[in-house]
């Protein structure tokens, strides 16, 4: 049966409505409507909704004095209900019937004929059509699936996916379109910049390579080596990043590892070190539904940081602090928002630390801090926003914090300072047990072709437990920057920034003025 023909309204009961001829009166009253008496409803056809839920739905259309047009409102109601549970292929109609009793209910609904990939030319079909597993040809799409699958699909840094429907050529059927932009898999890249310090170098160089789609299945890998030009014996950072779609499922397994000479900087462009030591994790991310422009997912996450002092020593060559590890538990949800005026996201983590590994013991933990013990929380937060200003400006906002109630050992506390926090000063100039850093950025429009500056202010704050030393801090700087590109390869960054308050909180010696420079460059 074609759809057209689903859609007929109950005709013979329309004419039981009309009560007077054609040649009535004006002044005649208007004709009554049939009703009857309704004590259910039974659904023919596929229906993916649960008996309970169904019932539930056409509940309010049920009893005495039904008339004709409530019996298409139950209808509606059961169609605005599917689609509600991403069911919108699915049509529900009242058929020709006797009425009374119990009403019968119609469900059809619309399959996958064709299914048409267009614009991939680093990705194969195979690849596009397992990471769409809705769009399975004489299936009926889920919608609400089908966009967490191009979330998921979307996630890829080489490719970006977009799904349209149509009217099949077949009758009950929609055929799909598949428009793909990608790009190179495969990339080596270099960074260069001044994250470092007078000890170990203040110059950082980064060689690294990726690969976003490892066996055709969208598998991403990260590997990246950090040192210092000028120091190149005393700096070494290696890491490695791996993550991998489950698109039956919705989720993204994620695993890193990295091992670091120095207590700070970004290891596989992903992993911020907060120490010395060797340091890996797991995570798995599920991604929810989308609600329109918004898109959110929860993770789970596993870490194991074994932070090294051995480095520290006395004149005789004793380690003047113990090693210790942190084993914290994850669990955190991020969402994000994007419209045309702008965009925002945020995250929300809760840390607690399973007291398991060598070193993860209350003795090393008070040997490193005092008052430390192993049964530690935190709860880590952030938030950005993005939005166009009149006249071609920008303004961009990032925020930064943790909060935590334990005095914590010096690995996971919370960092302020440098390029990626608080500009003007050295990394992780200061740390604490709670704290913050924010942005706040205005750009310029288009000097010339990829070229922009902005002013920026930075502000943060820490603060220690059981500290009469420095039990809290706050520091604020301002500046300028430079921001370049020459496509997608070369880019650079120049952020000149001043310290304006809180210097009295730094280390002795601590400038109040510094530039940060970054260059990169992929092959």
């Amino acid at each position: 049966m074609q759809m057209h023909k689903k859609h007929i309204a109950l005709a013979t009961l329309a004419l039981a409505a009309i009560a007077h001829p054609a040649h009535a009166q004006i002044s005649s009253p208007p004709p009554a409507e049939a009703s009857f008496t309704v004590s259910g409803y039974a659904v023919e056809g596929d229906n993916p909704l649960g008996e309970a839920q169904t019932q539930a739905a056409l509940a309010p259309f049920v009893g005495q004095h039904v008339g004709i047009e409530r019996l298409q409102q139950a209808a509606t109601a059961l169609e605005t209900l599917l689609r509600e549970n991403g069911y919108g292929f699915y049509r529900v109609v009242l058929p020709p019937q006797d009425i009374g009793g119990v009403i019968r209910l119609q469900m059809f609904r619309f399959t996958v004929g064709t299914v048409e990939i267009k614009g991939n030319q680093f990705f194969s079909n195979d690849n596009i059509l397992r990471s769409l597993p809705q769009l399975a040809t004489g299936s009926s799409p889920n919608t609400n699936a089908l966009a967490r699958d191009l979330a998921l699909a979307n996630e890829n840094p080489s490719k970006r996916v977009n799904v349209t429907f149509r009217q099949g050529q077949l009758d009950d059927t929609v055929d799909a379109s598949v428009d793909v932009k990608d790009s190179r898999t495969v990339s080596a890249f270099v960074l260069l910049n001044n994250t470092g310090t007078a000890q170990t170098g203040n110059g950082r160089l980064t060689l690294g390579a990726s690969h976003a789609n490892l066996f055709d299945k969208d598998h991403q890998a990260t590997f990246t080596y950090t040192t210092s030009p000028t120091e190149p014996g005393r700096v070494h950072q290696w890491g490695g990043y791996y993550r991998a779609p489950l698109y039956d499922h919705g989720a993204m397994v994620s695993g890193y590892y990295t091992t670091s000479s120095v207590s700070s900087g970004v290891v596989a462009n992903t992993i911020n070190v907060t120490g010395r030591g060797d340091f890996a994790g797991i995570a798995v991310s599920y991604y929810l539904a989308p609600k329109g422009d918004y898109r959110s997912y929860l993770t789970l996450g596993l870490d194991d940081k074994h932070f090294r002092n051995d480095k520290i020593t006395t004149l005789g060559g004793a380690a003047l602090f113990p090693n210790y590890r942190t084993r914290p538990l994850t669990l955190s949800y991020t969402g994000r928002f994007q419209k045309q005026w702008g965009q925002w996201g945020y995250n929300l983590e809760y840390a607690h630390n399973l007291s398991s590994g060598g070193g993860n013991d209350d003795a090393a933990y008070g040997a490193n801090r005092a008052g430390a013990s192993t049964s530690w929380n935190a709860l880590r937060y952030g938030f950005d926003v993005a939005f166009p200003l009149p006249a071609q400006w920008l303004f961009m906002a990032r925020l930064r914090g943790q909060d935590s109630g334990d005095a914590l050992v010096p690995g996971e506390q919370f960092g302020i300072g440098g390029a990626l926090s608080l500009r003007g000063l050295p990394e992780r100039v200061l740390s604490g047990d709670s704290g913050h850093w924010g942005n706040l950025e205005f750009w310029t429009p288009a000097l010339a072709e990829n070229l922009r500056m902005l002013v920026f202010y930075d502000f943060g704050r820490i603060r220690r437990h059981n500290d009469a030393t420095l039990p809290s801090a706050s520091v604020s700087s301002f500046g300028l920057g430079v921001r370049w590109s020459m496509g997608k390869q070369l880019s650079a960054s120049l952020d000149l920034g001043h310290v304006l308050s809180g210097r009295s909180k730094l280390p002795a010696g601590t400038s109040r003025d510094r530039a940060h420079l970054n260059v990169s460059y992929q092959f």
